[in-house]
């Protein structure tokens, strides 16, 4: 993998012929070529020239897509000429058999937030192509994917987390696979969190004309449409789960859907940590936390019993970092990093102190 601003060994190697002429006709916004695209508005400008299969070094100076075309040339395929010194044809003559257009990526840099108000960090991957791709210390100077800059001691706790450190190593391949359909996710959880509420197998009364979610809200097919799939999911969960209703809502307790030996239940480790999102960063760690919240709430002791129907199929990996790293927040006893004091967590989990 090649990143942006490190020297770079190539080789080009002809066909048929024994010299190679590299050309760039696209490169990205702000980089030299592309400068010199634009600045006397070429089809193509001269990247290197070389014998064919010989290496150079080269560097590109920022990431993404580079379109190349590499001429094949033969070289001294007429004898040396010209009379006199300086003469055009006492230059080794050059014919050309062919021509290839390649696609050169250098990998992108990029960085989301992970988890939920104060307890945020950066996930921080490259990519290349349509890959996730895995960086080191020895050849790329940094480790990724990876967490960075915790912004509190809880997000400190999510990111050294031995579960989470796994999800990352698994990040790395194709990104549309690592990202999984966000439209399937929202309309599975939808599904399964009326098929639950809606049952009297798992709740003291069943929770049919209160918290449903509309199917207006399944298959949402644009950023618009998750976002408010996805508010939908947020409010129904947490209207249900505190016993309360979306529909003429009068406060945590005003409804019985969960009730225990004639005590009302508040699944309070089960309510969703985001109230709602607003850009597309938002909407995917605002569905891992619907996920993280309906599976842990259908198999509480808040129910009858617990419901092992309506299980949701398991997150895409991407999701599943951000659901990880969520639930450790949550966790008012998370497991303790082998890199911290037990004590610490407990404290800082438990009753907010902060590393000073």
């Amino acid at each position: 993998m090649v990143i942006a601003k490190a020297p770079i060994r190539l080789k080009f190697t002809a066909t048929t012929g024994n010299f190679v002429r590299v050309w760039c006709t696209a490169a990205p916004t702000s980089s030299k070529l592309r400068e010199k695209l634009d600045k006397d508005k070429l089809s193509r400008v001269h990247v290197q020239d070389s014998d064919s299969g010989r290496e150079f070094d080269y560097t590109f100076d920022v990431a993404g897509a580079y379109q190349l075309a590499a001429t094949e040339i033969t070289k001294g395929a007429a004898p040396y000429g010209g009379g006199y010194q300086g003469a055009p044809d006492a230059a080794r003559a050059e014919a050309i058999v062919g021509e290839t257009p390649l696609t050169f990526y250098v990998a992108n840099r990029l960085k989301a937030t992970i988890g939920s108000g104060q307890d945020t960090a950066d996930l921080v991957l490259y990519v290349s192509n349509n890959l996730i791709q895995e960086t080191t210390i020895a050849v790329h100077g940094a480790a990724t994917p990876t967490i960075e800059k915790p912004k509190s001691n809880k997000a400190k706790t999510a990111a050294e987390g031995s579960q989470i450190a796994g999800r990352l190593t698994d990040l790395v391949g194709s990104a549309s696979g690592s990202l999984g359909d966000l439209s399937a996710v929202a309309t599975q959880a939808i599904d399964r969190f009326n098929a639950h509420a809606g049952s009297a197998t798992y709740h003291n009364t069943a929770d049919t004309a209160d918290n449903l979610i509309s199917a207006a809200y399944r298959n949402p097919s644009s950023p618009e449409a998750l976002k408010r799939s996805v508010s939908a999911l947020l409010k129904a969960l947490s209207s249900h789960i505190r016993n309360d209703s979306v529909v003429t809502p009068a406060g945590t307790g005003s409804k019985t859907w969960h009730v225990i030996g004639s005590i009302l239940q508040v699944d309070w480790p089960a309510i969703p940590l985001f109230e709602s999102s607003a850009t597309i960063a938002e909407h995917v760690r605002a569905l891992a936390d619907v996920w993280r919240s309906f599976e842990a709430h259908r198999a509480s002791s808040a129910h009858n019993a617990p419901d092992s129907v309506n299980a949701l199929t398991a997150l895409p990996i991407l999701l599943d970092v951000h659901r990880l790293f969520l639930a450790d927040i949550a966790n008012l006893h998370p497991t303790t990093p082998n890199t911290e004091n037990p004590a610490k967590t407990t404290l800082v989990h438990g009753a907010g102190f902060e590393e000073s």
